[in-house]
């Protein structure tokens, strides 16, 4: 192995070409920054070598931006693009092996989750001629392995879309919107028949508006998350969500009035679709 501090001038060389002999002493101080967390991140690892200072260069265009992005996730994504077994095997560990929850949400059954993360891996790993794995290109653009679980919740939700099966609702969705909380609602108000019409409202709402539920109730993601999986701007997703929120309401107190309740009882049931929607939509929208 090639002694660290022969590996520092390697990749000061690569990042800092050009730069002034003031400026490669901080940039030597934030390359070894770098070497520490991805010794620390991947022990199993060789050093960082020259094709992964590449990338570190493009992210970064001081030494300051240098010492704050999370070089290790490139380190591991750059090993990984060039069949590096050690690598493929932390990859497959730490992130594909992990995105199985979040799969089942989109669609239970051990046979879709292993189709999804089979593609996934191929999606990331297998670079389109002349350019680079996808997973190079995410990493070090925020958190790696929520990363990875965005393109497998896309995946999920394109083959679920393939899928010509009626639409159905999960119950983890219905449960999500509808309370527990007793103090809410009068006593006497019937529960079940609540879950029923909101039942019955998702499945009237087109496919994306229900996926949008699951992103945002199930998986807890953000709107920049939710943005990145459809491949729109984060103020679209806003109002995506802004408008699916007017017509769940309004889908559900359709689908109460349609059951005989009276519009006093329908006010009363939808205060059951749960707070946490709205407090939900807070945390999305600030």
């Amino acid at each position: 192995m090639v002694p660290v501090p022969a590996r520092i001038e390697l990749l000061v060389d690569v990042i800092g070409q050009g730069l002034p002999a003031h400026e490669r002493t901080a940039l030597r101080a934030a390359v070894e920054v770098q070497l520490r967390r991805c010794g620390e991140a991947w022990p199993e690892l060789a050093l960082p070598d020259a094709a992964t200072a590449v990338v570190w260069k493009e992210r970064a265009t001081t030494a300051g931006a240098l010492a704050s992005i999370r070089g290790e996730d490139i380190h591991l994504a750059s090993l990984c693009a060039r069949g590096d077994l050690a690598a493929l095997a932390l990859l497959d560990a730490r992130f594909l092996s992990t995105i199985g929850p979040a799969i089942a949400r989109v669609r239970p059954g051990q046979d879709f989750i292993d189709e999804v993360r089979q593609i996934v891996r191929e999606k990331l790993l297998v670079a389109p001629p002349g350019g680079r794995a996808k997973l190079v290109e995410l990493a070090g653009h925020g958190d790696l392995g929520g990363l990875v679980r965005v393109v497998a919740l896309r995946t999920a939700l394109n083959l679920r879309r393939d899928d010509r099966s009626g639409p159905t609702v999960d119950d983890g969705l219905v449960d999500a919107l509808v309370s527990t909380d007793h103090e809410q609602v009068p006593l006497a108000l019937d529960r079940a028949r609540v879950k029923r019409a909101v039942e019955t409202a998702l499945v009237r709402l087109d496919p994306r508006d229900r996926n949008l539920l699951r992103l945002q109730l199930l998986e807890r993601l953000g709107i920049d998350e939710i943005g990145r999986i459809y491949d729109v701007h984060r103020a679209t997703a806003a109002r995506w969500l802004e408008r699916l929120r007017e017509r769940l309401y309004d889908e559900t107190r359709r689908v109460l009035g349609e059951a005989g309740m009276s519009p006093t009882e329908q006010t009363s049931a939808l205060r059951l679709v749960d707070s946490r929607l709205e407090i939900s939509f807070e945390r999305l929208l600030t």
